[in-house]
Protein backbone atom coordinates (compact mmCIF):
# COMPACT_ATOMS: atom_id res chain seq x y z
CA UNK A 1 0.00 0.00 0.00
CA UNK A 2 2.95 2.24 0.98
CA UNK A 3 4.67 1.69 -2.22
CA UNK A 4 1.49 2.34 -4.45
CA UNK A 5 1.16 5.16 -2.62
CA UNK A 6 4.47 6.88 -3.22
CA UNK A 7 4.15 5.77 -6.69
CA UNK A 8 1.25 7.60 -7.09
CA UNK A 9 3.01 10.37 -6.05
CA UNK A 10 5.99 9.70 -8.52
CA UNK A 11 2.90 9.99 -11.12
CA UNK A 12 2.30 13.22 -10.91
CA UNK A 13 6.13 13.94 -11.28
CA UNK A 14 8.07 15.19 -14.72
CA UNK A 15 10.56 12.67 -14.24
CA UNK A 16 9.52 8.78 -14.25
CA UNK A 17 11.36 5.29 -12.65
CA UNK A 18 10.27 1.67 -13.96
CA UNK A 19 11.24 -1.60 -12.42
CA UNK A 20 12.05 -4.20 -14.82
CA UNK A 21 13.15 -7.68 -15.15
CA UNK A 22 14.37 -8.82 -19.08
CA UNK A 23 12.39 -6.99 -21.37
CA UNK A 24 9.41 -6.92 -18.94
CA UNK A 25 8.51 -3.20 -16.68
CA UNK A 26 7.02 -5.01 -13.70
CA UNK A 27 5.98 -1.23 -12.32
CA UNK A 28 6.52 2.33 -12.93
CA UNK A 29 5.94 5.67 -11.65
CA UNK A 30 3.80 6.00 -14.94
CA UNK A 31 1.36 3.26 -14.01
CA UNK A 32 0.07 -0.19 -15.44
CA UNK A 33 -1.26 1.61 -18.63
CA UNK A 34 2.26 3.22 -19.31
CA UNK A 35 4.37 0.01 -18.03
CA UNK A 36 3.88 -1.24 -21.94
CA UNK A 37 5.21 2.16 -23.61
CA UNK A 38 7.77 2.19 -20.86
CA UNK A 39 8.90 -1.80 -21.93
CA UNK A 40 9.05 -0.90 -25.95
CA UNK A 41 10.57 2.48 -25.33
CA UNK A 42 13.46 1.18 -22.61
CA UNK A 43 13.92 -2.23 -24.66
CA UNK A 44 16.78 -1.29 -26.14
CA UNK A 45 18.78 -0.67 -23.29
CA UNK A 46 18.41 -3.77 -21.57
CA UNK A 47 21.16 -6.06 -23.87
CA UNK A 48 23.40 -3.35 -22.72
CA UNK A 49 22.92 -4.11 -18.79
CA UNK A 50 25.02 -7.25 -19.36
CA UNK A 51 28.22 -5.44 -18.34
CA UNK A 52 28.86 -3.46 -15.16
CA UNK A 53 27.76 -0.41 -16.16
CA UNK A 54 24.72 1.40 -16.49
CA UNK A 55 23.34 1.95 -19.71
CA UNK A 56 21.64 4.96 -21.15
CA UNK A 57 19.84 6.76 -23.83
CA UNK A 58 16.58 8.68 -25.44
CA UNK A 59 13.50 7.44 -25.28
CA UNK A 60 9.88 8.65 -25.83
CA UNK A 61 7.06 7.66 -23.63
CA UNK A 62 3.85 8.89 -23.69
CA UNK A 63 4.52 12.20 -26.12
CA UNK A 64 7.33 12.95 -23.73
CA UNK A 65 10.80 12.70 -24.54
CA UNK A 66 13.00 11.65 -21.90
CA UNK A 67 16.73 10.35 -21.06
CA UNK A 68 16.83 6.71 -19.75
CA UNK A 69 19.09 5.33 -17.15
CA UNK A 70 18.98 1.84 -16.65
CA UNK A 71 20.93 0.58 -13.34
CA UNK A 72 21.47 -3.52 -13.08
CA UNK A 73 20.09 -4.48 -9.46
CA UNK A 74 22.04 -7.15 -8.28
CA UNK A 75 19.98 -9.95 -8.34
CA UNK A 76 18.37 -12.46 -11.59
CA UNK A 77 14.94 -12.87 -12.51
CA UNK A 78 13.79 -15.57 -14.38
CA UNK A 79 13.38 -13.38 -17.60
CA UNK A 80 17.00 -11.71 -17.52
CA UNK A 81 18.74 -8.76 -15.93
CA UNK A 82 17.18 -7.19 -12.58
CA UNK A 83 17.27 -3.27 -13.43
CA UNK A 84 15.75 0.15 -12.33
CA UNK A 85 15.20 2.49 -14.74
CA UNK A 86 15.36 6.45 -14.03
CA UNK A 87 13.74 8.36 -16.79
CA UNK A 88 14.77 11.95 -16.68
CA UNK A 89 12.55 14.70 -18.49
CA UNK A 90 14.21 16.45 -21.01
CA UNK A 91 11.78 18.92 -20.81
CA UNK A 92 13.02 19.00 -16.96
CA UNK A 93 16.61 19.18 -17.53
CA UNK A 94 16.23 21.88 -20.61
CA UNK A 95 14.29 24.17 -17.78
CA UNK A 96 17.56 23.20 -15.48
CA UNK A 97 19.58 24.76 -17.77
CA UNK A 98 17.76 27.56 -18.94
CA UNK A 99 18.07 28.24 -15.42
CA UNK A 100 21.67 28.05 -14.91
CA UNK A 101 22.01 30.09 -17.70
CA UNK A 102 20.02 33.28 -16.49
CA UNK A 103 21.47 32.57 -12.88
CA UNK A 104 25.06 32.59 -14.80
CA UNK A 105 24.39 35.52 -16.37
CA UNK A 106 22.74 37.32 -13.13
CA UNK A 107 25.94 36.33 -11.67
CA UNK A 108 28.34 37.66 -14.10
CA UNK A 109 25.79 41.08 -14.42
CA UNK A 110 26.45 41.48 -10.61
CA UNK A 111 30.00 40.98 -10.97
CA UNK A 112 30.77 43.16 -13.47
CA UNK A 113 28.95 45.65 -12.07
CA UNK A 114 30.93 45.45 -8.86
CA UNK A 115 34.36 45.38 -11.12
CA UNK A 116 32.73 48.84 -12.36
CA UNK A 117 32.04 50.32 -9.03
CA UNK A 118 35.23 49.36 -7.90
CA UNK A 119 37.04 50.89 -10.57
CA UNK A 120 34.96 54.27 -10.21
CA UNK A 121 36.30 54.12 -6.58
CA UNK A 122 39.87 53.48 -7.58
CA UNK A 123 39.63 56.28 -10.21
CA UNK A 124 38.53 58.45 -7.74
CA UNK A 125 40.94 57.77 -4.86
CA UNK A 126 44.01 58.45 -7.50
CA UNK A 127 42.87 60.75 -9.77
CA UNK A 128 41.85 63.69 -6.66
CA UNK A 129 45.35 63.39 -5.39
CA UNK A 130 47.12 64.10 -9.12
CA UNK A 131 44.09 66.72 -9.03
CA UNK A 132 44.73 68.76 -6.12
CA UNK A 133 48.70 68.43 -7.30
CA UNK A 134 47.88 69.92 -10.77
CA UNK A 135 45.79 72.60 -9.28
CA UNK A 136 48.79 73.65 -6.62
CA UNK A 137 51.08 73.49 -8.95
CA UNK A 138 48.60 75.87 -11.33
CA UNK A 139 48.74 78.21 -7.77
CA UNK A 140 52.46 78.25 -7.72
CA UNK A 141 53.08 79.05 -11.38
CA UNK A 142 50.68 82.01 -10.76
CA UNK A 143 52.58 83.46 -7.88
CA UNK A 144 50.60 81.99 -4.77
CA UNK A 145 53.94 81.06 -3.25
CA UNK A 146 52.31 80.13 -0.05
CA UNK A 147 49.84 77.69 -1.29
CA UNK A 148 50.70 74.28 0.27
CA UNK A 149 49.05 70.94 -0.62
CA UNK A 150 47.77 69.07 2.61
CA UNK A 151 49.21 65.92 3.69
CA UNK A 152 46.04 63.07 3.71
CA UNK A 153 48.06 59.83 3.49
CA UNK A 154 51.30 57.85 4.02
CA UNK A 155 51.17 56.32 1.12
CA UNK A 156 52.86 58.08 -2.53
CA UNK A 157 50.56 60.55 -2.59
CA UNK A 158 51.61 61.71 0.66
CA UNK A 159 54.81 61.56 -0.40
CA UNK A 160 54.37 63.23 -3.78
CA UNK A 161 52.24 66.20 -0.95
CA UNK A 162 55.38 66.45 1.16
CA UNK A 163 57.88 66.55 -1.92
CA UNK A 164 55.80 69.27 -3.49
CA UNK A 165 55.33 71.38 -0.20
CA UNK A 166 59.05 71.23 -0.02
CA UNK A 167 59.83 72.66 -3.16
CA UNK A 168 56.83 75.24 -2.88
CA UNK A 169 58.84 76.51 0.40
CA UNK A 170 62.55 76.26 -1.13
CA UNK A 171 61.13 78.46 -4.19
Amino acid sequence: DRSAGELHELQAAEDAIAWGVGERVIASSLGPAGQAEVARAIAPLVPALSGDGPSSGPVRVGGRDFRAVLSRVPATGAGGPVYTALLLSLRSLTEFRARTRALAGIVAAAALALLLAGGAILAGQVSRPVRDLLEATERVASGDWAHRLGVRSADEFGHLAIAFNKMAEDL
